[in-house]
């Protein structure tokens, strides 16, 4: 049974954010965020206004591309530097 949610403000704002990454990784597959599908899964809401709002959708999918690519590129410098492996999944 979904868990019902009435939120408003941040985490609102927040939430849609998790719905964006879930909506990204379970259709084109640009991401992949399982763990956003799974709490998105699990939740009884209207994401209606999220699924309407595609330019707020699209700028939280390029900013998680961009944000992973430099994440993967630090932890590759750090661990030259270090001899310490470091490793990212996805």
């Amino acid at each position: 049974m979904a868990e019902k949610v009435k939120l408003s403000g941040v985490p609102e704002t927040m939430l849609q954010t998790v719905y964006a990454r879930a909506k990204e990784s379970g259709s084109r597959g640009a991401i992949h965020d399982a763990k956003a599908e799974e709490i998105v899964g699990k939740l009884d809401y209207d994401f209606a206004l999220a699924d309407k709002d595609a330019a707020m959708r699209n700028g939280v999918i390029a900013r998680t591309i961009v944000l992973d690519r430099l994440t993967k590129n630090v932890a590759r410098i750090a661990s030259r530097r270090s001899g310490h492996q470091y490793s990212l999944r996805a």
